[in-house]
């Protein structure tokens, strides 16, 4: 399977030895368009087993054997895909950055000490918008702890001691919800995608 977007492309692969196939196809664009691959730009991501120094070394020697040009591709447990980290641990690295940032607008709002209805219409255009774009791609791993996620953001936004309200108690009206919106984009993600 290959996704190709712009000049990004991704593909997951059964055997190492398909990369000869996507090697040659490669090759092929390279002599028609005079476009290349970067090696220094480029990974193999190995996903199914743990990769191991030794993993690690039977993989160089075998790009150096069969796909020279390749043998300067990096490789690695996980990496980054159009903002979605891919291979081991994937999903819970493609979150860190959004949950910062996601912290860091609870704690602007907070520290602008408006009111709690203003502070609730700023929460939803700017904190939970946030996590959009990965969440219709990769669904959270540990769902509990994005809700305690989101349970201390509004606490912390609304300035109410920590844990003095429970998830529940937050009216459905106002807050969209970091958690809702997950599940909701993915759900909109796989309806559109045909599957």
């Amino acid at each position: 399977m290959t996704c190709i977007c712009a000049d990004d492309v991704g593909s997951a692969l059964g055997k190492l030895h398909h990369l000869t196939i996507q090697h040659s196809i490669f090759k092929l664009a390279g002599q028609v368009t005079g476009m290349i691959l970067k090696p220094a730009k480029c990974l193999i991501i190995v996903s199914c087993v743990e990769l191991t120094d030794e993993l690690h070394f039977a993989i160089s020697n075998w790009l150096r054997a069969h796909i020279p040009e390749w043998a300067g591709f990096k490789i690695v447990p996980c990496g980054k895909y159009l903002g979605i980290w891919l291979g081991r641990n994937g999903a819970l690295k493609t979150f860190e950055e959004p949950l910062l940032k996601y912290s860091e607008r609870c704690s602007e709002i907070m520290g602008s000490s408006a009111p709690a209805l203003p502070s609730i219409l700023r929460y939803n255009e700017r904190a939970v918008p946030v996590l959009s774009y990965i969440a219709q791609m990769v669904a959270h791993p540990d769902p509990a702890r994005l809700k305690a996620i989101e349970q201390h953001g509004v606490h912390r936004m609304l300035h109410l001691p920590p844990k003095s309200a429970s998830c529940r108690s937050a009216p459905d009206a106002c807050f969209r919800g970091a958690l809702r919106l997950c599940f909701a984009m993915l759900a909109r993600n796989f309806c559109n995608s045909g599957n």
